[in-house]
C-alpha cells in the first residue's frame, strides 16, 4: 500500500510518507533504513517531528548520543513538546546521567502533568540517584495516571519496596522466589546455554521444551529448545506457557520479551574467541580463524543486552561463566539456587558436567 502511494505521489508530493515507511520499517527490524528515510528528509526541510522519530530510532539502536543530540535539535526548534522533553530524560537515564534526567522529566510533566510515562522516567532517574522514596512516589503515580494496570510501574514500586527493607534492615539483598516467574537461560550461541537448561531439568526445575532439535556431535546431551522462542519478536504471546519453568532465549531477542511477567534470567558468560571457535568448527568452517565483524556484533549485542536488563524492573539477571561452570560447578550452582530462589538438586546438576566437551578452548 505504501508503495502504491509512493507511484500516486511522484509528481506533487501531498503526502508525508516518510514517517509511515521509517516505522514499517523498524517493525521489520530494519533500523538503519529508517534512519535512512528520516535523515534523507531532514537534510531537505529539517523540523522539530523528524529529528524527534530520528532520535527515537537511533535510540533503538542503542546509539545513545546521536540520540541526545537528535532530541536536543528538536528542542532548540520547539522547546514545548513533552514528549520529546521525556525522549530526551529516557535517552539520559540511560546514559546515568540521572540529574540531566530529572530536569527535562520534570519539564515535560511541568508541559503535561498526566503524563505517565514522564513520571516513570522521574522515577527512574530519582532511583538512579538513590533517592528510593521519591522514585516509589514517582512509580506510584506514573502507575495511578494509566487506566488500566501499568505493569512495569508496579514491579518497579515493588522492587524499591524490597530495597528499601533490605536497608532497614541492614541485610543485603537476597534474591527471593517471585510467584508465577519465568527462569529464562540465555547467552549467545555456544555459551552454555544448553548445558546450563540441562542442569536445571536434572535439577528438579520443569523447562519449556518440545526437544525438536536433536542431540548431535556438537552437543550430545541434547539443546533443550522451544521452537517458538525462535519468533520471539514476531509472537510473544506463548509466554505464560514458561511460568515457574524454566525456558531458553537467545541473547538478541531477550528485548521482546513481555514485560507483563517477572523473570529470572541466567545470562551465560564464555570467552568471545571460544563462542566464535565453536560456532566455526559446529558449522565445518576452520575454527583458527577470527571473524572480526562477527566479534563486533557479539560485544554490540551483550551490550545492548545490559542496556535493556537495566532499564525493566520486571527482570532480575545474573552472569555465570561458562568456564566457572566446568571448574567451580557447586560453587556456580549456589549462586543459581539462590538466585531461582528454589531448592534444586545439586548433585544431579553436578552430574551433567562432563569436561571432555569442553572442546574449545582459548
Amino acid at each position: 500500500y505504501l508503495a502504491k502511494l509512493k507511484s500516486l505521489d511522484e509528481e506533487k508530493p501531498r503526502f508525508n510518507l516518510h514517517y509511515p515507511e521509517s516505522k514499517i520499517l523498524l517493525n521489520k527490524n530494519q533500523p538503519k533504513k529508517a534512519l535512512a528515510v528520516l535523515q534523507n528528509v531532514v537534510v531537505k526541510r529539517p523540523n522539530a517531528e523528524l529529528l524527534y522519530q530520528i532520535g527515537n530510532v537511533k535510540f533503538q539502536m542503542l546509539d545513545l548520543e546521536g540520540a541526545k543530540q537528535a532530541f536536543l535539535k528538536s528542542l532548540d526548534i520547539e522547546s514545548d513538546r513533552a514528549k520529546v522533553q521525556q525522549a530526551l530524560a529516557k535517552t539520559y537515564v540511560f546514559l546515568k546521567e540521572y540529574e540531566e534526567a530529572i530536569d527535562h522529566a520534570l519539564t515535560s510533566i511541568e508541559l503535561f502533568r498526566f503524563y505517565p510515562e514522564a513520571h516513570y522516567t522521574l522515577g527512574e532517574a530519582l532511583q538512579g540517584l538513590g533517592d528510593l522514596e521519591n522514585a516509589k512516589n514517582a512509580f506510584t503515580t506514573a502507575s495511578m495516571l494509566v487506566p488500566k494496570r501499568f505493569k512495569k510501574a508496579e514491579y518497579a514500586i515493588e522492587n524499591i519496596e524490597e530495597k528499601i527493607a533490605a536497608i532497614n534492615q541492614d541485610k543485603p539483598i537476597q534474591f527471593i522466589y517471585k510467584d508465577n516467574q519465568i527462569v529464562i537461560v540465555s547467552g549467545l550461541p555456544r555459551s552454555g546455554t544448553s548445558l546450563m537448561m540441562q542442569m536445571l531439568h536434572n535439577g528438579g526445575l520443569e523447562v519449556l521444551s518440545d526437544y525438536n532439535r536433536k542431540p548431535d556431535e556438537s552437543n550430545p546431551k541434547g539443546y533443550f529448545e522451544y521452537d517458538a522462542t525462535l519468533t520471539l519478536h514476531k509472537d510473544n504471546k506463548w509466554l505464560h506457557l514458561a511460568q515457574d519453568k524454566a525456558v531458553k532465549v537467545v541473547a538478541p531477542l531477550l528485548r521482546f520479551l513481555d514485560s507483563k511477567y517477572r523473570y529470572k534470567i541466567i545470562f551465560m558468560d564464555r570467552d568471545l574467541h571460544e563462542i566464535i571457535k565453536s560456532q566455526r568448527k559446529m558449522s565445518g568452517k576452520d575454527p583458527e580463524i577470527l571473524p572480526v565483524r562477527l566479534l563486533e556484533t557479539y560485544k554490540k549485542q551483550l551490550k545492548a543486552v545490559n542496556v535493556w536488563s537495566d532499564s525493566e524492573p520486571s527482570v532480575d539477571m545474573i552472569t555465570i561463566n561458562y568456564k566457572d561452570l566446568l571448574t567451580n560447578t557447586k560453587k556456580a550452582l549456589t549462586k543459581v539456587s539462590n538466585f531461582i530462589g528454589i531448592d534444586l538438586d545439586h548433585e544431579k546438576m553436578v552430574s551433567c558436567v562432563d569436561q571432555s566437551l569442553y572442546r574449545n578452548r582459548v
